[in-house]
């Protein structure tokens, strides 16, 4: 049951990927504005789960609290990168972002690294330089260094997650302050910066009902994927969710591709033509392959 609940949960977010893409290709390039709206779906549904789950007050909220706010600098960078580069690619943040983590739990947790650990990551970094390399001829190759920066900012939002489930402290709990820190903070910043405001209420993209609608989907998505994938962990293997997780490129790619050919004037920013989609595939699947070594390795 649990590969249901983990393979449903990743074609969500492969959903989700693509329709980030389509807000930032066919309605506002400006990134607060999904983030702003997204936000605002997402404290509809935290708002009413601070009285439903009594979330506890402890030390962790601190923490929480910083490594949230540095998501949200995150979703900025992704939200520009979806604007800039193909919404497959973009999912070489999150490759990087495994490494990292595991990087960081060696230099500060004193983890052990296995071969199996550096032949993992070998593999994931030779997959993105291939598909770097190849992106860099027809995209910016500064647009390809705000992957990196992604997967940083994003270290703390899923270390401390690690940290705290690690003492004790209840997934759901956890969840909430983390998810509060990230949406109150795109919130309360669009509403204090006078620029962000005025780019949050004057877009044209608010006009249109399908751009509300989308926003509204994507946070629906973002909820079941999450739960999903809670429901998985606590019933498979650790390593073997981690797995399943790390398809996701190929489900972005698969639904890019079905956006295309069903609804091509909301299609994502995705190069689908043979050439690219071949070689897309061949560095997910060494990146897949190298992961995999990573996730067996714990």
């Amino acid at each position: 049951m649990w590969v249901t609940f983990q393979l449903l949960s990743v074609a969500l977010w492969g959903v989700i990927n693509v329709l980030d893409s389509v807000l930032m290709k066919h309605y506002d390039h400006h990134p607060v504005v999904s983030m702003w709206h997204q936000a605002a779906f997402s404290m509809l549904i935290l708002i009413p789960a601070w009285f439903i789950l009594s979330p506890s007050v402890s030390f962790w909220v601190l923490p929480f609290v910083f490594a949230g706010m540095l998501a949200y600098a995150g979703d900025v960078v992704f939200f520009l990168a979806l604007d800039r580069i193909d919404v497959s690619i973009t999912n070489i943040a999150w490759t990087l972002l495994s490494v990292f983590l595991a990087i960081a739990g060696f230099l500060l947790l004193q983890e052990a690294w296995s071969f199996m650990q550096s032949a993992g990551s070998l593999l994931v970094f030779s997959g993105v330089l291939i598909l770097s390399l190849w992106q860099g001829k027809i995209q910016s190759v500064r647009s390809l260094l705000l992957l990196p920066l992604l997967a940083a900012l994003y270290i703390p939002f899923y270390f401390v997650q690690d940290l705290a489930l690690q003492n004790g402290q209840n997934v759901f709990t956890i969840l909430f302050w983390l998810l509060l820190a990230r949406e109150g903070s795109i919130f309360v910043v669009s509403m204090i910066v006078p620029q962000l405001r005025r780019k949050v209420f004057g877009s044209a993209a608010r006009k249109r009902v399908s751009f509300h609608g989308i926003n509204a989907v994507v946070i629906a998505f973002f909820f079941a994927a999450t739960y999903l994938t809670i429901l998985a962990y606590e019933a498979g293997p650790i390593s073997l969710v981690a797995i399943i997780s790390n398809a996701q490129p190929f489900f972005v790619l698969f639904f890019a591709w079905m956006a295309l050919l069903f609804f091509p004037r909301f299609a994502p920013r995705e190069i689908l033509s043979r050439q690219s989609v071949s070689l897309k595939i061949l560095c997910f699947c060494i990146v897949f392959s190298g992961l995999a070594l990573i996730a067996f390795s714990h």
